[in-house]
């Protein structure tokens, strides 16, 4: 297993906590390990050798992974519960959709709601998967993720250095960290256990140094905030959560430019504030190279010269991003799937029509369905009548001709609309 770095959707993050620690982070690797492929593949998998090494199990003991897997598909959460987002969503969904074992293989799902918002993420965090093997506390590992999240939201203006979270009621809080009613009842316990000692944790194990910040009324502490700077490990911006380039393999846009040899430093205000436009970029150069435009002082001085640029490149005639042509693709499949959906629905009303004509037609007596008929064939136009008389005559089955059959259908159901309107009832 390569994967050591996770891209989570920050409204995934704030879920109701009623997982153990071993679970949240089976489910943390898991979903690393299948992110790139989250859209294209229903089924993951991955060895559970390394499944158990990774996560310190013992690969020879099932039994602990079993639990923690059958947990995670019992177990289902709520997302954005703190309504952090613009917009407020919420939903619910099983953290895992099904897995299966044979031999060392793990095969896994992710439900689909939840696979398109950990795939998609309007805001996102990037969790550095083994720092999280220092956690001994389940409950170190959401306020880390939502620390994180933190950071990131405050980028701009304080350059990966400051952040803190929203003000967190103290019964939101119970909710998402998966308190139950009756545990912790006594805050001077709530804020032992979960808060003061996962928090020490993540500042002795990560990066980060986390300070909480009370509010009280008439002295009782009724909501509470994480304010987050960047610690004594600081490694420098690669180590931190970065803009995403969605669709070309799911790699940083950091890690991107290293491959054309542009140092990710030099174009650090771009990456923050235009991701983008350095995505445009990247993309705009493979296009003129596919066409034989080979820059003449080569790819990273192209590309620098592009991303750095006072007036923005525009894009050439002919040209187009994948996420325009994502969007071209979503729309016209929209369309197709429009008209498919007003076809179903025709043909479904039709077919009730259909059904309702012939339930009526069955009703009839023998003489009223002789007379239908009858009067059906008088009704044909003289192509179709001229088939219908050749049938008779050669003693053939009038099913033997569709436009014999179709023709008399329509006549007949004409007459039946006409002469037995009030039965009609199309279910």
């Amino acid at each position: 297993m390569k994967t050591t770095e996770l891209i989570k959707h920050s409204a995934a993050i704030n879920v109701e906590r009623k997982t153990t620690y071993l679970q949240q982070f089976t489910w943390n690797v898991m979903l690393a390990q299948a992110f790139h492929h989250l859209v294209d593949a229903e089924e993951h998998e991955v060895s559970v050798k390394d499944l158990c090494e990774f996560i310190g199990l013992d690969p020879r003991n099932k039994e602990h992974l079993k639990r923690s897997l059958d947990g995670l598909v019992g177990r289902k959460v709520s997302w954005d519960v703190l309504g952090k987002d613009n917009k407020r969503k919420w939903g619910s969904a099983a953290l895992l959709a099904g897995y299966e074992v044979e031999g060392d293989t793990l095969r896994y799902s992710f439900p689909k709601q939840l696979r398109q918002k950990l795939y998609s993420p309007e805001m996102y965090a990037r969790i550095n998967l083994l720092m999280q093997r220092n956690f001994s506390s389940k409950y170190a590992i959401p306020i880390y993720e939502e620390c994180v999240n933190a950071l990131i939201a405050n980028s701009n203006l304080f350059r990966y250095r400051y952040g803190e979270t929203e003000l967190i009621r103290l019964e939101d809080f119970r909710k998402w960290m998966g308190i139950d009613d009756g545990q912790y009842e006594d805050f001077k316990f709530l804020n032992k256990r979960v808060i003061k000692e996962p928090v020490q944790e993540i500042n002795n194990n990560t990066d980060l140094q986390i300070q909480v910040e009370f509010k009280r009324v008439n002295r009782k502490v009724v909501a509470l905030r994480f304010k987050v700077t960047l610690g004594k490990h600081e490694s420098g911006l690669a180590s931190l959560p970065q803009p995403v380039v969605k669709n070309l393999e799911n790699i940083t846009l950091i890690d991107l430019l290293r491959q054309y040899n542009v140092d990710p430093d030099k174009v650090k205000k771009q990456l923050l504030k235009k991701p983008d436009y350095v995505q445009f970029c990247i993309e705009l150069l493979e296009w003129n190279k596919s066409r034989g435009e080979t820059p003449k002082k080569g790819d990273a001085a192209w590309l620098y010269s592009a991303i750095t640029a006072r007036q923005p490149y525009n894009s050439p005639k002919g040209f187009t991003t994948q996420a325009e042509r994502a969007a071209a693709e979503a729309k016209r499949k929209a369309k197709e799937d429009a008209v498919a959906q007003k076809a179903a629905a025709e043909k479904a009303a039709a077919d009730a029509r259909q059904q309702a004509f012939e339930r009526i037609y069955a009703s009839l007596t023998p003489d009223e369905r002789a007379k239908i008929d009858a009067d059906a064939v008088a009704q044909l136009d003289a192509f179709a009548r001229q088939k219908y008389d050749e049938l008779k005559r050669t003693r053939k089955k009038i099913s033997s001709s569709p436009l014999v059959t179709a023709a008399l259908q329509d006549a007949r159901n004409l007459l039946l609309e006409e002469r037995y309107q009030d039965k009609i009832e199309v279910e």
